[in-house]
């Protein structure tokens, strides 16, 4: 029982490590839909632009453009996003994230709707940025 525990735990920390969760997290600020920019996290990362639309099969995608706005190259950034119903429920919610984004480079992000029911808003946030 004690080495099932110990092993448990280790995996957990495991886990933690592995998504760069640690006490440096913060939470995501998200902002409702629209053509409106979303509030940078840590200032280092802005979402310039973000719009509602559908891919080729016809599936809701949040398609827009983020920035490096600090003056060092992220490691891992990544914008995340909320999908509700016409009632305000959320159905999901799905990122996108890029790796190595240059001090003042911008980034084309697509947030593709994988969940089930009908998508009528979506707020946007930053996510983790590290």
């Amino acid at each position: 029982m004690k080495v099932q525990r110990v092993t448990v735990i280790m995996a957990i920390t495991l886990m933690a490590a592995l998504t760069g969760c640690s006490a440096s997290c913060a939470e995501t600020q998200y902002q409702q839909g629209g053509s409106a920019p979303a509030i940078p996290q840590a200032e280092k990362l802005q979402i310039l632009s973000h719009s509602m639309g559908t891919t080729d099969y016809g599936t809701p995608v949040v398609r827009g453009t983020a920035k490096n706005v600090s003056s060092s190259n992220l490691s891992y950034a990544e914008v995340r996003v909320k999908f509700y119903d016409a009632a305000g429920n959320l159905l999901d919610t799905s990122l996108d994230n890029v790796l190595d984004l240059g001090p003042g480079e911008t980034w084309n992000f697509e947030v593709i709707y994988f969940g089930s029911g009908n998508v009528k808003n979506y707020e946007i946030g930053v996510g983790s940025t590290f």
